[in-house]
Formats: C-alpha cells, structure tokens, sequence
C-alpha cells in the first residue's frame, strides 16, 4: 500500500497487533487514502488506540473496530477490496 505518499507494508502492523495483544485472535488492515483496521477478540479497543498513538501518524488506522469475525469472500479469503466496499472506506 501506499499511504500518504510512504509505502507500507499491512501484514507488518498486523503482526505487531497480535503480537502486542495476545486476545487479538485476528485482524486486517486495509485502504487506500487511509488505514483501517478490524480485529476479532476481547480486548479493548482504548488499548490497542493507546498502542496505535506510538506509531507515524500514516501509520494509524482511521478506523478501528472489534467484530465478531472478519468478513470474508468466496473461497473464504480476506479481500481487502472488499472489505473497502464493505465499510465504505477511503
């Protein structure tokens, strides 16, 4: 991906998150302008907020939400354009 003109890698934050929090079980980041991110587990979101603000600013996902599980598409992978239109995100 490329944010706000710096090149980034999603699976990079991804690994971070879960790794951070272990009640994390899942999570995808995904955008085009902007990062978003969903998570599936029991673990606050003011946490992983708090995590977040120590990153680069094109690094924070604008939006962050728990779900119960990550949407996905036939053959049940994760497609990050579809999650785009899904949201209705940037």
């Amino acid at each position: 991906l490329n944010i706000k003109g710096k090149k980034f890698n999603p699976s990079s934050l991804e690994a971070q998150l879960l790794q951070q929090f272990p009640s994390v079980k899942e999570c995808v980041i995904f955008g085009v302008h902007e990062l978003n991110c969903l998570y599936v587990g029991d673990c606050a979101t003011q946490d992983i907020q708090k995590f977040l603000r120590d990153l680069d600013t094109h690094l924070r996902p604008a939006l962050l939400q728990q779900v119960d599980e990550i949407p996905l598409k036939y053959p049940g992978k994760i497609s990050r354009s579809y999650l785009k239109t899904l949201f209705n995100c940037r």
